[in-house]
């Protein structure tokens, strides 16, 4: 795909040129057209002077590239982040080029707290290298896993309850507002073997709440959940964790609101 600027890194904060980078990722990943409206609409709608990807033209076309996030103001304090997302990189350019990729975001955002929710193992090598470090989350999941015996129902903390204290999570979506609820869901899908199965996760915030075990029922029943993802905050340092962040000031848990997962 081509790229009008000269060749070498840059940051995006146009649409124009963010629509482009959009449709580069599109090919690269295989998503489908409504995945790249979403971002786009989420993109439109967000007022920011951060960047919103950043990618790398030789010879005048793209051969890597990044979204970025701006999750600034979600915490009330005055510390700008910035999520990555979407890191893709043609065979041609995986390797070397994509570290160097890497370290040039890193440094040139190094004003951001940065975060990750999504990176693979590859990405967790890379980034881990260049400074990044596991988020104080922890991940537990319910219902249908991997690895025998294919169920999991057992839990380490008491998430659950049918009291009138229990909270319904409300939907992660992009919230300009920046209402912040004690804990958020988002439904997703996956294909296995062509069969559609869809997974519900629970993001809980800093303050210890529990969910209603009622509102869990009915989702699991209206939706078809078969896992539910529930990520928490830990107080000790995790030596494995499915988040990244770096840049942090005091804060090592910082919920997903305003990143990818909103959209």
């Amino acid at each position: 795909m081509s790229c009008t600027p000269e060749d070498g890194f840059h940051f995006v904060y146009d649409t124009e040129m963010l629509f482009t980078i959009v449709e580069f990722l599109e090919l690269g990943f295989g998503w489908d057209k409504n995945r790249s409206k979403a971002i786009m609409a989420h993109f439109e709608r967000l007022n920011t002077t951060a960047p919103r990807a950043a990618f790398l033209c030789q010879n005048s076309e793209i051969k890597i590239a990044i979204l970025l996030f701006d999750q600034t103001d979600i915490d009330n304090t005055s510390n700008k982040i910035i999520n990555l997302s979407s890191w893709y990189a043609k065979e041609t350019h995986r390797g070397i080029d994509a570290i160097r990729f890497a370290k040039k975001f890193t440094s040139k955002l190094s004003d951001y707290t940065i975060t990750n929710y999504t990176p693979n193992a590859a990405v967790k090598k890379v980034l881990g290298s260049l400074g990044y470090q596991y988020m104080n989350v922890e991940l537990e999941t319910l219902g249908i896993v991997k690895k025998f015996p294919f169920i999991q129902l057992r839990h380490k903390r008491k998430y659950f309850t049918f009291k009138r204290i229990a909270d319904e999570p409300a939907e992660l979506t992009f919230d300009e507002n920046l209402i912040i609820s004690k804990a958020t869901f988002k439904l997703s899908s996956v294909k296995k073997m062509g069969i559609k199965l869809n997974i519900l996760s629970i993001f809980l915030s800093r303050e210890e709440s529990y969910i209603s075990l009622l509102w869990l029922i009915k989702c699991i029943l209206f939706y078809g959940v078969v896992r539910v993802n529930l990520y928490s905050e830990i107080d000790t340092y995790p030596s494995e964790s499915p988040w990244l962040i770096k840049n942090f000031q005091s804060e090592r848990y910082i919920l997903p609101q305003k990143s990818e997962l909103s959209v």
